[in-house]
């Protein structure tokens, strides 16, 4: 059903070539706050492929494992307007953009000025298919534009992959939190470590299971100082 939707994404996105990102933004249902991505989420309908407009702009890649080194990109890699945030008072543009490639997504907060050029990006989520889709790093963002990203690092460098016959793996859930500025920018406020320990990917990959549901053991948070 997602490749059919994303199929349908393409044909939108590159049906004209006048089309600008604006008008497609502004074609799209605009999502209030407070919003939180997992692995319910819905795919909005219908989808606009924005390829074309930022490939020079963002890295369309997306990766192939949960400790984000194994960066995959093709030239059929699809990017979409997964989100519109509703930013009414404020003087730019909040998108969710999604990057598809097969089974794997990789999310980024992008902000816009009004002449839709790109402010500043922050990578939300990241997921892949173990025995179901799931979000090894996924994020919320509340009513005061406040976002906070949530991410099971593993400690292993050898790569943990999104596939049905992963083992269970040591990782370390981060959680980051930012604001966006008057000016768009994301800035980081502080990072907070927990204990690290072993996760089964058939647990993580359950249905309505988010990484800030867990219970770690919170050992370390570290204030971000701005001069």
């Amino acid at each position: 059903m997602k490749s059919i939707l994303f199929l349908i994404a393409l044909l939108i996105g590159f049906s004209g070539e006048t089309t600008s990102l604006k008008n497609k933004v502004n074609k799209i249902e605009i999502t209030s706050l407070p919003f939180e991505i997992t692995n319910l989420t819905k795919y909005p309908t219908p989808l606009y492929a924005v390829n074309s407009e930022l490939a020079s702009e963002i890295s369309l890649h997306a990766y192939s494992d949960v400790n984000l080194k194994k960066r995959i990109k093709y030239d059929d890699t699809n990017c979409t307007v997964f989100r519109r945030f509703n930013t009414e008072s404020k003087n730019y543009i909040l998108l969710d953009l999604a990057i598809e490639i097969g089974e794997n997504e990789r999310h980024l907060l992008a902000t816009f000025n009004s002449n839709y050029q790109i402010i500043d990006t922050l990578d939300v989520a990241v997921g892949g298919s173990f025995d179901n889709f799931t979000f090894t790093k996924q994020y919320r963002l509340d009513s005061d534009f406040k976002a906070t990203v949530y991410w099971l690092k593993p400690l292993s460098e050898t790569p943990v992959y999104f596939r049905p016959d992963t083992p269970s793996f040591e990782a370390q859930r981060i959680d980051s939190h930012y604001h966006i500025d008057d000016n768009g920018k994301f800035i980081q406020d502080e990072e907070i470590l927990y204990k690290p320990q072993i996760y089964k990917p058939q647990e993580i990959s359950v249905d309505g299971k988010n990484i800030w549901g867990g219970k770690e053991e919170k050992i370390n948070r570290q204030s971000k100082t701005v001069f």
